[in-house]
């Protein structure tokens, strides 16, 4: 930006004042001068891309913004918990902790909002209490407490809980729970929220078998695999699940060579969709179709 031109410069921050989209995401790249120039009227309703956008930047883009980024963390809403959660879990902000608190504190039901953008361990102790200490009033919270065994009261199953379920369970209290209520769970989960229960449950393939294929997943799954090469052999069936049916040779010079030892599974029935059976060593996909009885 610094080596612009003065009158590209100027037209570049015109630009952005009709455009707040862009605005919000350009946000941190430009100098100090000019990002105070395009005020929260100019940004709008695109509070949480611009959280975003600082959440991705440098320390010290932070540090020069700071006057900048304090406002917009005081004017943050609910509907901005994800991006403000992803803000605080990067920066480390103490302003950014508390104003989650007090947006938890009369929005209780947007608490999974918060467990599904970063894992429980990972959330300020003030968070934790705020959620925790609200199991009574909120069915959201209530399923973050029996996640965390803080609880053992059944809790509605819906898609809203589910996720925040799969958000902040541990694998031993998954484990704990019988089949009957396993199901109960899976079948709640929304597919676009299987990648939380990878990252909760340490690559279980039961839930990567339904999985979108997308940055979601991919982040799930390199919190836990050891380097490259186990993430390429975990994303491989995943990768190649949605696949129309054609043979697959026996071996390629671009798969991995090294097998990862995964639990024998099986996915969710689901129709078009490809079921996803896991070995030690192998898998294998299968395509099913439901047929009518002749």
């Amino acid at each position: 930006m610094n080596h612009l031109a003065s009158a590209n410069r100027d037209r570049l921050v015109n630009a952005l004042r009709t455009a707040p989209n862009s605005a919000a995401a350009c946000w941190p790249c430009l100098p100090e001068e000019h990002a105070a120039s395009l005020s929260m009227r100019v940004i709008g309703g695109w509070t949480d891309k611009a959280l975003d956008a600082y959440a991705a930047a440098l320390p010290v883009t932070r540090d020069r913004h700071a006057r900048i980024l304090a406002m917009l963390i005081q004017r943050a809403k609910r509907d901005d918990l994800a991006a403000l959660t992803r803000l605080a879990v990067t920066s480390r902000m103490d302003s950014a902790w508390a104003t989650i608190v007090r947006l938890l504190r009369t929005a209780l039901n947007h608490s999974d909002q918060v467990v599904a953008v970063a894992p429980w361990d990972d959330l300020h102790a003030d968070v934790q209490r705020t959620i925790l200490s609200s199991t009574n009033r909120d069915d959201v919270c209530a399923a973050i407490a029996f996640a965390r065994c803080v609880c053992d009261q059944p809790t509605p199953i819906t898609r809203e809980t589910a996720r925040a379920f799969f958000a902040a369970v541990t694998r031993e209290v998954w484990n704990a729970l019988p089949a009957e209520t396993h199901r109960a769970w899976r079948d709640a989960l929304h597919m676009l929220d299987d990648s939380l229960a990878v990252r909760s449950l340490e690559l279980d393939p039961m839930f990567m078998g339904n999985a979108p294929f997308n940055d979601d997943m991919i982040t799930a799954i390199r919190r836990d695999a050891l380097d490259d090469l186990t993430i390429r052999w975990m994303l491989l069936p995943v990768a190649v699940r949605d696949l129309p049916p054609m043979p697959f040779p026996p071996s390629s010079p671009r798969c991995p060579c090294r097998p990862i030892p995964l639990r024998s599974c099986t996915s969710r029935d689901v129709d078009g969709r490809c079921r996803l059976h896991c070995t030690p060593g192998s898998w294998r996909i299968q395509r099913r179709r439901r047929t009518a009885r002749r």
